[in-house]
C-alpha cells in the first residue's frame, strides 16, 4: 500500500453529519472519557460532576446548553457515569432529549454566526 501526500490547500475539514446518532455518540464518548480518567485516578476534564440543589450532580451538556442532571445520591461517580452511558442513553426518550438540545445548540450557534457577520 502506498500513501498519497496532500498539500495543505487540498486538506478539507469535514464535520460529522448532524443527526441523532452522532449527538448521542458524542455524549457517550464524553462519558467514556470521564470514566477512563476516573479509573486512572485523575479528575475528569471537563468535569461532569458539579453541585446542584446542594448535592453532587452529574450534568450532561452541549456547550452551555444543559441536557439534564443526575444527582449522585449514594452512587460512586464511576458507577453513575457508566449507568448514564450504558442504560439511560440507550432509551428513545433520552436520545430524543439529547437530539433536541443539540438542535437548540446548533441553531443558537448559527444565529450567533449570522449576527457576527
Amino acid at each position: 500500500m502506498k500513501l498519497n501526500f496532500l498539500n495543505a490547500g487540498e486538506l478539507k475539514r469535514t464535520a460529522p453529519e448532524h443527526n441523532l446518532e452522532n449527538a448521542v455518540a458524542y455524549q457517550k464518548r464524553k462519558l467514556a472519557k470521564a470514566i477512563s480518567q476516573i479509573k486512572k485516578g485523575s479528575k475528569p476534564k471537563p468535569n461532569p460532576l458539579v453541585s446542584r440543589n446542594g448535592e453532587p450532580t452529574i450534568v450532561l451538556k452541549f456547550a452551555n446548553h444543559t441536557i439534564g442532571g443526575f444527582p449522585l445520591g449514594d452512587m460512586l461517580i464511576e458507577e453513575a457515569l457508566t449507568e448514564i452511558k450504558d442504560i439511560w442513553l440507550e432509551t428513545d426518550e433520552a436520545q430524543q432529549l439529547v437530539w433536541k438540545v443539540h438542535q437548540e445548540m446548533t441553531e443558537a450557534l448559527a444565529k450567533a454566526k449570522i449576527k457576527n457577520v
